[in-house]
């Protein structure tokens, strides 16, 4: 119980870094400034959209856990 409990709060973690990298990308703190500006919202864009994702199927793995664990 205690590891998912960790793997959850590092999926969350890990989510969040890559939603506040993307953001970083797009205000132009992480790529250097002789980059393209197409490609720093590109991948800034890129970087939030996965943070999002993450989001949603760990949310969504964790609600078929515990309709599982209600079914049983």
């Amino acid at each position: 119980m205690k590891l998912q409990r960790a793997l959850q709060i590092f999926s969350y973690s890990a989510a969040s870094i890559f939603t506040l990298c993307g953001v970083a990308v797009l205000s132009g703190y992480l790529i250097p400034v002789y980059i393209p500006a197409k490609f720093k919202i590109l991948f800034g864009i890129v970087l939030i959209l996965y943070g999002i994702y993450r989001v949603v199927i760990i949310r969504t793995k964790n609600k078929a856990k515990n309709s599982e664990r209600e079914f049983i």
